[in-house]
């Protein structure tokens, strides 16, 4: 089974390229999904986050609180709290994505995409076959977040600011996807990485 990593900055679009390029039969690992799923119930994950960060950042019932989280990691602005939320969850993560990956092979599916925007802070590019990067033009993507998260252009681009550079991703992956252009010019760059990979039309339709 190949397994392509998909990764780049917050408003790129990188949902709507996942969804082109799993037009041939492949399934998608979302890594933000997975991460949900893990603090949204008891788990291993929230117990190592407890531990991390001390029992307060649990409800009552064991799962995580969010607002009580962030308000720990970004407290004073500085990054060794983060780091840490980055080092607790990660390996976790990896294992859970580990284990999909295991069972969409004994499937039998015939590729499957790994979205992840930590995808190598996270060390997940090391279970990919090739990696792509999802990259658009800053106001665009400015654009996307303001009507997505129904925040002010400044607070788009601080984060976009934030976040890792266009050239971070492009040197370290094998392709990237223009996300800045029609629908259809987009689905054409993903149908020809298809083509490039070897993944056949199997005349399934989006």
């Amino acid at each position: 089974m190949l397994v392509i990593g998909l990764t780049g900055g917050s408003g790129a679009g990188k949902s709507l390229v996942a969804k082109h390029l799993l037009s041939r039969g492949g399934a998608l690992i979302d890594c933000d999904a997975v991460y949900a799923r893990l603090v949204d119930n008891p788990s291993e994950c929230t117990v190592a986050l407890s531990d991390a960060f001390g029992p307060d950042v649990l409800t009552p019932s064991g799962t995580l609180d969010r607002t009580a989280l962030s308000q720990i990691v970004f407290a004073d602005g500085g990054k060794e709290k983060l780091a840490l939320l980055n080092a607790t969850v990660h390996p976790i993560v990896i294992n859970e994505v580990k284990r999909v990956l295991t069972k969409l092979s004994d499937d039998r599916v015939p590729y499957a995409i790994i979205d992840a925007p930590q995808l190598f802070e996270a060390k997940a590019e090391t279970l990919c076959d090739t990696t792509v990067f999802v990259l658009a033009d800053r106001e665009l993507r400015a654009s996307r977040i303001m009507q997505r998260d129904n925040i002010t252009r400044e607070k788009a681009m601080a984060r976009i600011n934030a976040q890792l550079s266009d050239e971070y991703f492009a040197e370290r992956c094998e392709h990237c996807i223009i996300n800045d252009t029609t629908e259809r010019e987009l689905k054409e760059q993903c149908a020809s990485l298809l083509d490039s990979l070897g993944i056949e039309d199997n005349g399934e339709k989006e």
